[in-house]
């Protein structure tokens, strides 16, 4: 299944493929210091540095890995470099050319989605890591449905650290308050779901792709990993040494005994 956010990844990887991923400021195609390669795999090797702590402390095994839109590469690379084999996924056939021509070693296997699923066999993979992709789909039950396909294709024990924004209402001293806050929330992503239909119809006459954006409630984030089976379930936010910027992190556990029987690659 299509999701409507793929269209704006399409155009992002057809014409400005490093922009799509990393957006600073000036850093597009056009802008006054575009990005090159070497400024945006160095940034891949400052935030993996930064993320991989984060994640050795939590516990993972460097076997084989998921990403879950690699886009360009960015960290696929570090991934590569630590993890024995791995799969990168994503939805823009032009950011996985653009990523196979930079991550020069052969541990990874390339495929081209649609979105929502993964295309490999349960438990097949020791770690899944997503950065910076979540965030972008078109609603919370799309991230839902990932959660679920990650749980599947983890092995026992297998681990996943995937970047995901979260928020949280003042429910504590108040639930109608928060209930309202939430009511209010979700009228506000009704608008820019309007909005963003038009941003589509400009992008198709030649106008810049939007950027869906959208934030997980902390609550109901941590029950349903619960439910889906996950244990161990934490999340870290921590700043970036590149820029300072913030980013949270869930980390998550499938729980089972090891299978020796099974092969690693």
């Amino acid at each position: 299944m299509q999701l409507k956010t793929n269209s704006e990844w399409f155009e992002w990887g057809r014409r400005d493929p490093l922009f799509g991923v990393a957006t600073w400021e000036r850093k597009n195609v056009d802008g006054a210091a575009p990005w090159t390669d070497a400024e945006f795999y160095a940034l891949g090797a400052s935030d993996w540095k930064d993320f991989d702590e984060h994640w050795r402390k939590y516990g993972y095994t460097a076997g084989t890995f998921v990403e879950i839109g690699c886009g360009a590469g960015r960290i696929t690379r570090q991934l590569a470099s630590v993890f024995n084999h791995g799969h990168a996924l994503d939805v823009s056939k032009d950011m996985i050319a653009y990523a196979s021509k930079n991550v020069v070693r052969g541990n990874v296997e390339w495929h081209v989605t649609e979105g929502l699923t993964i295309p490999l066999a349960d438990s097949s993979v020791d770690a899944a890591f997503s950065c910076h992709v979540l965030q972008h789909l078109p609603n919370t039950d799309a991230g839902f449905a990932y959660f679920r396909e990650v749980f599947r294709t983890l092995r026992p024990v297998g681990t996943l650290m995937i970047h995901i924004p979260i928020h949280t209402f003042p429910t504590a001293a108040n639930g109608k308050f928060g209930r309202l806050c939430d009511f209010l929330y979700n009228g506000v992503q009704r608008a820019l779901d309007l909005k963003l239909t038009y941003q589509r119809l400009r992008m198709r006459l030649g106008g810049t792709p939007p950027m869906r954006g959208i934030s997980f409630d902390l609550g109901k984030l941590h029950r349903t990993l619960l439910a889906i089976g996950f244990e161990r379930v934490e999340f870290a936010t921590f700043p970036t040494t590149s820029n300072g910027s913030l980013h949270t992190f869930v980390l998550a556990t499938k729980p089972g005994a090891i299978d020796s029987n099974i092969p690693r690659q």
